[in-house]
């Protein structure tokens, strides 16, 4: 491993240093509980990594953080009127890395200036941030552009830091790390019987580290293409360990009992199998069979789809999109602003008040509520632009490894296209930092794989 030369620390990044010192120590002075000045110790205590090592700073972010997203919602301190918490103190440590990591590899980045998904990501958000002048919820808008903005920092720091295999491989693995602690806390209220409590269903359901059930079965629905990519690309043991790992993943995304997630399973695995293994579809088939004939859970969530209880969550998501469509047209072409949905569904829905969340559960309906069908088209070729792109690559590249990596993202892309027609996955965070990282990971390493000479 290349060492640090500490001669050659800029000006800038001293200061960085200095204040981050001056940080610990007034952290240690703070009114908080132990453990949360413990969780912020050695989070700073990671930070250096912003500057010297941008590989291990997202390995970390990866490996590390779903362990702890069950209490990064609780608030740490106040700053300027604000409740401040661990997630954003996440989001503004991700958008300092975009920042640095780009300045700093200005012209790796030159390469990808001209990248259409890039691009189309910049005029989603110049939508998102030119509807806050009118958003009907400024202040909600306001956090969900940062969210944002940390995400397209994911995307783009992975996008001129992933080069080598080497690299790819350490990046995804941390991922598949970072399941670990959530995969056995799910494993243990599973069995104990534990976990959220969904009061549409009248029993809990597991959700690991991740806060709540969905959050948790897309997360590993969205690192399984990474799992089974490596057991396409491994032998003997190694591909059997990863054979258990895309097992257990498949196993509690079944018994999170998250229909979105079940959907966008077999949607991917439907295309998997027809594109490159039939037997996919009979063991998928199977599976459903065995889980429909053999757990009351299972069949009942899934019988609800068809024949809905007052109380279904599925029913509701039905009402919401009904009730809240004549927003749309009062506002057609920019909506309504960003981040404004739940505002909206109050005012539209009298039985809103009455939901848990009051987010749309569709991220069609809800940008074209908010961005209006300017936003929503903006948001589609963002991705009809990167399956294309995913597509190209795959169909030039030689190397048969990163060939499996590109295609398994490929059957991602379709997988998310399926949650967001179910669920509010551009809230998700956790699972868009990964869908992001992946992407911006695919796109690097295949075009450095493909030019002996890069730009670095």
């Amino acid at each position: 491993m290349k060492k640090i030369n500490i001669k050659s620390i800029t000006s800038q990044e001293k200061i960085f240093l200095a204040s981050e010192f001056c940080l610990a120590a007034a952290l240690m002075l703070a009114n908080m509980a132990f453990a949360q000045k413990l969780m912020l110790a050695v989070w700073l205590a990671f930070l250096p990594l912003l500057f010297f090592r941008p590989l291990w700073f997202l390995s970390v972010f990866f490996a590390v953080t779903p362990a702890i997203r069950n209490y990064s919602t609780e608030t740490l301190f106040s700053l300027a009127g604000a409740d401040i918490n661990f997630n954003a103190i996440l989001i503004a440590s991700l958008i300092l890395f975009g920042v640095i990591t780009l300045a700093r590899r200005w012209p790796a980045a030159a390469i990808f200036r001209q990248e259409k998904t890039v691009l189309l990501f910049f005029v989603f958000m110049a939508f998102a941030l030119a509807s806050l002048f009118y958003s009907a919820d400024l202040p909600a808008g306001r956090e969900e552009l940062a969210r944002a903005l940390s995400v397209l920092a994911v995307f783009l720091s992975s996008l001129v830091v992933i080069k080598s295999e080497k690299e790819r491989r350490i990046l995804f693995l941390s991922m598949l790390f970072g399941a670990l602690i959530p995969a056995t806390v799910a494993l243990w209220q599973f069995g104990a019987g534990g976990g959220w409590y969904d009061a549409s269903i009248g029993q809990a359901r597991i959700f690991g580290t991740l806060i709540h059930p969905a959050t948790f079965s897309f997360y590993l629905l969205f690192l399984l293409p990474t799992s089974a990519a490596f057991f396409q690309n491994s032998a003997g043991r190694k591909k059997m360990f990863f054979v258990g790992v895309s097992a257990l993943f498949i196993f509690l995304i079944i018994t999170s009992l998250t229909r979105g997630a079940w959907f966008a399973l077999a949607a991917m695995a439907l295309v998997y199998g027809l594109a490159r293994n039939r037997k996919m579809i009979v063991v998928g088939l199977a599976v459903f069979l065995l889980f429909y004939a053999f757990s009351t859970n299972f069949s009942q969530r899934l019988n609800d789809v068809f024949n809905p209880k007052y109380n279904s969550s599925f029913l509701t998501r039905i009402n919401i999109a009904k009730r809240v469509a004549p927003a749309f047209f009062e506002a057609p072409f920019f909506g309504h602003g960003f981040a404004s949905f739940a505002s909206i569904n109050l005012r539209y829905n009298e039985e809103a008040r009455f939901y848990e969340s009051l987010l749309a559960h569709n991220d069609y309906l809800r940008l074209a509520v908010e961005l209006g069908l300017a936003g929503l088209a903006a948001y589609l070729l963002l991705f009809i632009f990167l399956f294309k792109k995913i597509l190209a690559l795959y169909r030039r590249e030689d190397n048969p490894k990163l060939k499996n990596h590109l295609f398994n993202f490929l059957i991602l892309v379709i997988g998310a296209a399926v949650v967001s027609a179910g669920d509010n996955l551009l809230r998700t965070a956790p699972v868009e930092y990964v869908f992001w990282a992946y992407a911006g990971a695919m796109i690097g390493s295949a075009y450095h794989s493909n030019n002996k000479n890069p730009l670095s």
